[in-house]
């Protein structure tokens, strides 16, 4: 027998682990499975975490030394009279033999020989290609399943494997998709690397005709959601900016009068009791519900959600060029109707995909935004009512972590941020050390899954896309820069919200009301106001608008600044500990990134926050999303500066646009400002637009 093993056990043996010296028969790699002799349960499964090759002097000639090999072993466990898996409680004894598992021995250990006509295909067991790991659909309905990776490390991939065996199954799936990425599933996959590889696995080719994709404002399929009997709460989430305690009470108030008129009363309704209010208070609460009506999203005839959640389709919500706000606003709405309808037995059981899901339900220490209740509580209670969830993120220390510990399966693909690794470690069963370095190295394409859908951690080569992959496509297309025209720069003028009368009761002393020309610049992460006559970047503050700096100043920043600085307006803010992505991001060296970072703070671009063992860089010009209500009756042929006396001519601002292209867009808006004197004889530029 000992000429058949692969080595005996050595040194300190524990329960659950030990080190065996292989006999040189054969080699070992790391993530192997391997059998030892245990002496109360017989033979015992278990994986090899290590192997290290060391030299010792020959017994039996002086100066000479041998090569050992070794191999430090995890326990895993056998399984008793009743099929549970128990790991041995007593230790196992130097000398004991070591086996190669056997494909067989590994998949009843495992639980691996699962029904193909029910289980998902999710891939192979890593170096083990007859060994298909299955997961239970009822599982990930039932007990939520998260999908966490850095980008390009085939996170998306594996979810589009996932919904191709969901819809092989007749399941239910709604995604919501930022990026336009999973109506390829329409599409049989082409790519010839991948198809020679299908053999191995066991598959074909193969596009699902019961894929329906929803856009948003344009498209075949364009979604539209109920703007009925939308509750205080819900509706104060919805506008996507923090309403102070006198605000909401207007709009609850609002809403009271609403309802009491029409049960089903619309959003018209809720405007028209607002506008009958007495007082300035009224007009922030008006402009933001005119910016949500303006988004074309909510309407009295809404989508159907019986056409949204159908047994066997796969509905792609497609958010591609929303910006962040419209996507809150869509993703709340929608969660909270489909949640309802389920609830309710109006829509059958189905399966919830959330991309970035980071952006959806952020960890509170990050802010919450709109669709957060909805997500934690679909977190929490949609397992009892068949809605299953899955959470998908590069980002696993920016999700609330109420959301991320209700995903009782985790597939965890190669990860590297301390923090990302560090809140995986606190929701993933068996994190050790070992498994952290693992997460690191992990090749694309290849996950780890834990928890309620597997008997134990499993390393898994995901198979190959039966459909086209939507990710590369959809890369490609959102790095395309947005080109801008002075003829495509849309033009607007502000209503006057704030009275003369509030003002001069702060103590300041009005000079001037002016209707001020400002262009807009919007990113991602907020829009940067640039004077349109003094050529001064401006911040929005509470009350006033704050010159920062002249706009000369961009064009004094060199090419890997201006690179590094459009990054940054796109994100809103970067991690010390991200600086490695951002220069694959950018194209540039990492030492050059961290150079350019440096100036751009030292040249007031850029704030540095110290975090303790982390850096933030965040814009230093604070990105606020501008809200106005465009201006009516007299106060829209009230004069504005002409262009002739502008310093910024709108082919400076396009030109603006080649240079920081994470901005998607422009407008010139004429804003109401007064021009106030304080008690020392300070100018001041108050807001008057909201």
């Amino acid at each position: 027998m000992k000429e058949l093993s692969l080595g005996e056990i050595i040194g300190k043996a524990e329960p659950l682990e030990y080190s065996f010296q292989l006999n040189g028969a054969e080699d070992v790699r790391k993530g192997d499975f391997v059998v030892a002799q245990h002496a109360l349960q017989g033979l015992v499964l278990c994986r090899v975490r290590n192997v290290i090759k060391q030299a010792e002097k020959h017994p039996d000639s002086a100066g000479e030394k041998i090569i050992n090999t070794v191999a430090s072993v995890s326990v895993i466990g056998s399984k008793d009279s009743r099929g549970l898996l128990k790991p041995p409680k007593t230790a196992f004894s130097p000398g004991d033999l070591v086996w190669k598992a056997d494909a067989q021995f590994i998949a009843h250990t495992l639980g691996l020989s699962g029904d193909e006509e029910k289980g998902l295909y999710l891939g192979c067991v890593d170096g083990y290609s007859s060994l298909k790991v299955l997961l239970d659909p009822e599982k990930l309905l039932t007990k939520h399943l998260a999908v966490l990776a850095v980008s390009g490390s085939g996170k998306s991939y594996c979810v589009g494997v996932i919904l191709e065996e969901m819809l092989e199954k007749k399941f239910a799936v709604v995604v919501i998709d930022p990026h336009g990425e999973y109506a390829s599933l329409r599409d049989a996959n082409d790519d010839e690397r991948e198809k020679a590889l299908m053999s191995r696995f066991g598959i074909e080719p193969h596009g699902f005709a019961a894929v329906k994709e929803y856009g948003v404002g344009t498209g075949v399929n364009r979604l539209l959601l109920s703007d009925r009997a939308l509750k205080s709460r819900e509706l104060a989430d919805m506008l996507g900016t923090k309403l102070n305690n006198a605000q909401l009470g207007c709009l609850y108030e609002a809403i009271r009068i609403a309802r009491k008129d029409n049960p089903e009363y619309s959003l018209a309704d809720i405007s028209g009791a607002l506008e009958k209010q007495d007082g300035s208070i009224k007009w922030p609460v008006l402009s933001a519900i005119e910016e949500l009506t303006e988004s074309g999203i909510l309407s009295q005839n809404p989508t159907p959600l019986e056409e949204l959640v159908v047994p066997g389709q796969a509905t792609i919500v497609n958010l591609k060029g929303a910006n962040a706000l419209t996507q809150q606003i869509i993703v709340t709405r929608l969660l909270d109707d489909l949640f309802a309808a389920r609830k309710f037995n109006r829509v059958p059981p189905f399966f919830l995909v959330v991309e970035e899901a980071h952006t959806f339900t952020p960890e509170r220490s990050f802010g919450e935004v709109a669709s957060s209740a909805v997500m934690r509580t679909i977190a929490s209670e949609g397992r009892k009512f068949g809605l299953g969830l899955c959470v998908v993120t590069q980002r696993p220390a920016r999700i609330d972590k109420n959301v991320l510990s209700q995903c009782n399966t985790q597939i965890v693909l190669r990860m590297r941020n301390p923090n990302d690794l560090k809140a995986i470690g606190a929701s993933m069963e068996r994190f050790d050390s070992l498994m952290e370095e693992e997460l690191k190295s992990l090749p694309v394409g290849t996950s780890i899954v834990s928890g309620e859908a597997v008997e134990v951690n499993l390393v898994v080569e995901v198979r190959p896309r039966k459909t086209k992959h939507g990710g590369k496509a959809a890369l490609s297309a959102a790095q395309q820069p947005v080109v801008v025209t002075p003829s495509s720069l849309r033009e607007r003028k502000a209503k006057l919200l704030l009275d003369r009368s509030e003002v001069e009761k702060t103590g300041l002393k009005i000079h001037a009301l002016l209707w001020h020309p400002f262009w807009v610049l919007s990113a991602p992460s907020g829009d940067l106001l640039l004077d349109a006559v003094y050529a001064k970047f401006c911040e929005q503050k509470l009350n006033e608008i704050v010159t920062y700096k002249p706009f000369a100043d961009l064009k004094a920043l060199d090419s890997n600044e201006l690179l590094v600085l459009s990054k940054i307006f796109q994100k809103g803010e970067v991690y010390s500990s991200e600086t490695s992505t951002l220069a694959k991001e950018v194209g540039l060296d990492r030492k050059i990134v961290d150079g350019a970072l440096d100036e751009l703070t030292d040249k007031a671009w850029l704030a540095k926050h110290d975090l303790g063992n982390l850096k933030a860089f965040t814009p230093a010009p604070k990105m606020q999303r501008l809200r106005v209500i465009d201006a009516e009756g007299d106060e829209a042929k009230a004069e504005t500066i002409p262009r002739s006396k502008f310093a910024v001519s709108p082919e400076q601002v396009a030109e603006t646009m080649e240079l920081l292209r994470s901005f998607t867009g422009v407008q010139l808006v004429h804003l109401p400002i007064y021009i106030a004197m304080d008690s020392e004889g300070k100018a001041r530029v108050i807001r008057a637009y909201a």
